[in-house]
């Protein structure tokens, strides 16, 4: 059943099928004693045994199109996938228990969301951002004590700011490990 307004700048669609009756309504005393918050963690407690491989499987598709950027060359279209997949780690990094790939993949998509000419983007620059995903690479410990990981976060971060500073000046931009 559609309604159509009279100048047809809009249109109401009514779904067929009735969300109300997919629920039960609580009683007075289930409603007292019903904690949505509670209930809500309890969800995830019960999800959270497969959060890892939830990221495993990002990784693995960010990974592919890393592989595909280094080999090819970055593009348009490759930039657009790769964007996706660090939005996709960004959006649910923080559910899935891992905000830090969340801060490093929000990193990444800002600057790829700015840049209009993708070709100034360094590689190095995505390449670090790829390393310092939580998932991926650098579990071994330097004699400082960081790990590889930790050493790619920093290099990203640093050469991220580096970038924007410089492309802001109107300089050629380049970054260093």
């Amino acid at each position: 059943m559609n309604d159509r307004a009279a100048d047809g700048d809009f249109e109401i669609i009514t779904p067929p099928v009735n969300l109300r009756s997919k629920v039960r309504q609580l009683g007075a005393r289930e409603a007292a004693n019903f904690d949505p918050v509670a209930a809500a963690e309890a969800a995830l407690a019960k999800l959270s045994t497969i959060f890892n491989s939830w990221m495993d499987l990002e990784t693995e598709d960010l990974l592919k199109s890393w592989v595909d950027i280094h080999a090819n060359g970055l593009n348009e279209e490759r930039r657009d996938t790769l964007f996706r997949h660090f939005h996709d780690i960004k959006g649910q990094a923080a559910t899935l228990g891992f905000p830090l790939a969340g801060r490093v993949a929000d990193s990444l998509c800002h600057l790829l969301d700015t840049v209009t000419d993708v070709k100034l983007v360094p590689e190095q620059l995505i390449e670090q951002h790829v390393q310092a995903n939580p998932r991926h690479g650098g579990r071994r410990r330097s004699r400082r004590g960081r790990s590889g990981r930790d050493r790619a976060r920093q290099a990203a971060r640093r050469c991220d700011g580096r970038f924007h500073r410089h492309r802001s000046a109107g300089y050629a931009v380049g970054c260093r490990r």
